[in-house]
């Protein structure tokens, strides 16, 4: 179907990042971009740890999801399926189920995400459980790259995971902002939000149980976990 992968990261990226990171960790409200942590290695460990009884947000968000997959299987015919931090591909799957098949080849899924390995991994994966559909994987950073989305198509836009949670509150506000100006008036947004939670539930979340951090005791991901259970 002409599925392609392009990569739009720049040459100097790896710079960039270790000034960034260096500017993070000396700044007084110290942190460490999620960026680093979903990595090949990084996507596994996370994975591993939302199938645990403590990890809720990705049951109840499936759980949503296949409601509103069933309310949105008509709207999406001739549209281009932006999923920003694409990462597996669980939950798009249950949006693409619902489309029917006769329609399915004029559907385009556009993954984003800086994990070239999981981009590739999901596109090959939904490639064959959905024939029909195209893919054109995107690799770049959606904060700061925006303008690499294609502009000509209709489209609906995904942001899943309530990941705009690893947002500050004006970097949620920049990308919001950034993203409305490059949507089109007849294109979509779903976009996950969890709610305030109890600072118990949230530990419990990432400090996961059975220690899968202690898998790969190098990872930034694996860093969080363990500053959640000190």
């Amino acid at each position: 179907m002409g599925n392609k992968i392009e990569n739009f990261l720049p040459k100097n990226s790896d710079l960039k990042l270790d000034k960034e990171i260096i500017a993070d960790l000396i700044s007084p409200s110290k942190r460490i971009s999620c960026v680093l942590f979903y990595d090949e290695v990084g996507s596994e460990l996370f994975r591993d740890i939302t199938k645990l009884p403590e990890y809720y947000l990705t049951r109840i968000e499936i759980g949503l999801l296949k409601q509103a997959a069933i309310e949105l299987s008509d709207k999406l015919k001739n549209m281009d399926i932006v999923e920003f931090g694409s990462g597996n591909s669980t939950k798009i799957s249950i949006l693409l189920e619902t489309i029917p098949e006769e329609y399915r080849n004029t559907v385009c899924y556009v993954p984003v995400d800086v994990n070239e390995a999981s981009v590739r991994k999901s596109s090959e994966i939904l490639s064959k459980k959905f024939p029909g559909i195209k893919i054109n994987g995107i690799i770049a950073d959606f904060n700061t790259q925006l303008y690499v989305i294609p502009k000509e198509t209709k489209k609906m836009f995904c942001f899943l995971g309530s990941t705009i949670g690893n947002f500050s509150m004006d970097e949620a506000l920049r990308f919001l902002v950034d993203l409305s100006n490059i949507m089109n008036s007849d294109d979509l947004l779903l976009i996950g939000f969890d709610m305030v939670k109890n600072i118990d539930i949230i530990e419990k979340a990432y400090n996961d149980s059975k220690k899968l951090r202690n898998n790969y005791p190098d990872h930034p991901l694996s860093y969080f976990s363990r500053a959640l259970a000190v």
